[in-house]
């Protein structure tokens, strides 16, 4: 329910003022994708329970005016979804300078460029999508790990303009990141020892990538459980070892022989093909 309806039902009787003023009702809101939802859910009671806020109906016309309004109002937000919204850099300095404590961030399709991850400054950080955003680039990436490196796990840069480079330095500022989106990137078979580099990351993907078959392969059959694993993803003698266990894979590169297949089974790897 819209918290602009919330807030209307306290106006019915004393009972529904008492329920819709509950704590636990306005700690996960859906809200309008728009300037105006926003300044009327500024008025809404208990803004500051307010945990988790998401946009509804993309794509989204909510902009730095509205986002401002919010954020102002919610201070104690741990997860922000702003997906396709005309957010800009701007709006990302916003966010930084009222919501220290944001775990989730999701800016994807939004206006935000390289500049505003230089913003970035949530050290609580765990989850960051920077999909759609044809304007992060490598030097995105050295933000993303000066700024928010210390526990941040998952990241989706899908169809941005990252290269290999960009990732290199991801994998090797980013410490616990054990989730990488990078479907749609300009990659190819030059990432495969990037990623087998990192001997946090589990999950792959690789779809609309211009990553080959015969690179998915050579990815397969690298990594996974080491018989010579020690503890902290190193083996006995002291190397790294790669403890990839998801890749995703597209189309154009899912042609893979049977024996991949095989190899990826007994590692316990998982091949997902997206269609």
């Amino acid at each position: 329910m819209p918290p602009r309806q919330r807030a209307q039902f306290r106006a019915v009787c004393w009972g529904w003022c008492e329920l819709a003023s509950a704590p636990e009702l306005w700690r996960h809101l859906e809200l309008e994708s728009t300037d105006e939802a926003a300044a009327a859910f500024c008025a809404a009671p208990y803004l500051r329970c307010a945990l988790s806020v998401t946009l509804l109906y993309p794509p989204a016309s909510l902009t730095n005016v509205g986002l401002r309004r919010l954020v102002e109002h919610c201070d104690g937000l741990q997860k922000l979804d702003l997906s396709w919204s005309k957010i800009t850099d701007e709006g990302v300095r916003v966010i930084a300078a009222h919501c220290r404590d944001v775990r989730w961030l999701i800016l994807r399709g939004s206006l935000v460029t390289d500049a505003g991850l230089d913003s970035l400054d949530f050290p609580r950080l765990e989850r960051l999508s920077l999909a759609d955003l044809l304007g992060v680039t490598d030097a995105g990436m050295k933000h993303v790990v000066r700024r928010c490196s210390a526990g941040l796990a998952a990241l989706d840069i899908g169809w941005t303009s990252v290269r290999c480079d960009g990732v290199r330095a991801l994998l090797a500022g980013c410490v616990h990141l054990h989730t990488l989106g990078l479907w749609g990137c300009r990659v190819g078979d030059n990432v495969v020892p990037v990623l087998l580099g990192s001997s946090t990351l589990r999950e792959v993907n690789l779809s609309s990538t211009a990553v080959s078959a015969r690179g998915v392969e050579a990815l397969v059959c690298a990594a996974g459980p080491d018989p010579l694993l020690g503890s902290g993803g190193t083996t006995r003698d002291g190397r790294s070892c790669s403890l990839l266990s998801v890749i995703y894979v597209g189309v154009c590169n899912a042609c893979l022989p049977d024996h991949v297949y095989a190899a990826a089974s007994q590692r316990g790897i998982t091949i997902v093909v997206y269609k």
